[in-house]
């Protein structure tokens, strides 16, 4: 890699790191881990997967014990993203996923500049064929 391109991307992740979405991210996740009622449900969802993982693996599993444990995954899997902790992690990685598509759309602009038509608003020369045009 280009050692200036190598030194940039370097700022650039810095910049990130220093964005709000990223240290709320981080925040989030460090309330995670150290959620002890959370980490528990998350053990009772582990342990019920490779309950589940075992009996598959059986020679001829109990159709409705694995039915039984499908079901009891799903709902810990469930109970899990409707923790406070697990949502606002949620909405922080979605932020966070948010800012890095801002910056990944900000690198294919500089990298495929747009033509005079595309610069008006209409990426096919007219608004005929446009879907998604504000210049209507």
């Amino acid at each position: 890699m280009n050692q200036a391109i190598q030194e940039a991307a370097r700022q650039l992740g810095q910049l990130i790191m220093q964005d709000p979405a990223y240290t709320n991210m981080q925040a989030q996740e460090e309330a995670a881990l150290a959620d002890e009622a959370l980490q528990g449900q998350y053990r009772e969802y582990q342990l019920a997967r490779q309950q589940l993982q075992e009996l598959s693996l059986q020679d001829e599993p109990d159709p409705g014990e694995m039915e039984a444990l499908r079901m009891e995954i799903e709902r810990l899997g469930h109970d899990i993203q409707q923790t406070d902790t697990m949502s606002a992690l949620s909405d922080a990685r979605n932020a966070f996923g948010v800012l890095m598509a801002q910056v990944n759309d900000e690198l294919q602009t500089v990298l495929n500049p747009a033509s005079e038509d595309e610069e008006d608003g209409c990426p096919s020369g007219g608004c005929e064929g446009c879907h998604g045009c504000s210049v209507r």
